[in-house]
């Protein structure tokens, strides 16, 4: 069943990245203007909303001497960071939320491995917090799971052992960082911090490339 969707969606992403070139290439033709013309095109350029701007595509392909074109950038609005917390001790869970909840993000608490796996599947997560000694299915094995639906969003580590030689196994099972328990509350939340940072850059860059390949 999970081969059957990501077969889908992938060939869903190729489908629309086919038709993003077809349409590259008629704009290739038609939306293009003089650079002696830029200024006025860009103060003729009505916003579609006051957070909508016009942007140069910079270095993309199609970009020829003297010519400029140009795409509509939509402002996204800063979403609503949530947490995905996997540990099935409660003073763990209560103090964790606490922290948490003062960053202003939300958080969900599951139990254990398999709770944490379909949470992620039915959900949309920007972090996860992996305790490994828990019941039914344990952290190492959840993170195994969920690496084949996702390569990209940050995993921690929450665990009692640590040593060098742990730490490189966990990165190597997909684990993104390993913090210890009995936690260092202002390490917790400076790693969440940094984590979700990066992957906002991240995405940012993505959605930066899409749109210069995805112009319309």
């Amino acid at each position: 069943m999970k081969k059957n969707v990501i077969y889908r969606i992938l060939s869903l992403y190729f489908k629309r990245r086919l038709k993003a070139l077809k349409t590259i290439k008629n704009q290739s033709r038609t939306v293009e203007v003089g650079a002696n013309t830029n200024k006025s095109l860009a103060e003729k350029e009505q916003p579609l909303a006051s957070n909508v701007k016009v942007e140069p595509l910079g270095t993309s392909g199609l970009e020829k001497k003297n010519k400029l074109h140009y795409t509509r950038t939509l402002f996204q609005k800063t979403k609503e960071i949530t947490i995905l917390l996997a540990e099935d001790n409660k003073d763990y869970q209560s103090l964790i939320s606490s922290l948490i909840q003062k960053e202003n993000y939300k958080i969900n608490i599951v139990k254990n491995g398999w709770e944490a796996l379909c949470a992620f599947e039915a959900g949309q997560y920007d972090l996860i917090l992996m305790d490994i000694n828990m019941p039914i299915m344990n952290g190492d094995e959840s993170t195994i799971a969920i690496r084949q639906l996702n390569s990209q969003i940050p995993i921690v580590a929450l665990t009692n052992d640590i040593s060098y030689d742990l730490f490189k196994d966990k990165l190597n099972l997909g684990f993104t960082d390993v913090i210890s328990k009995p936690l260092d509350k202002e390490l917790l939340v400076r790693t969440i911090r940094n984590l979700i940072a990066l992957r906002a850059n991240a995405l940012r860059a993505r959605t930066a490339f899409d749109s210069l390949t995805w112009a319309s």
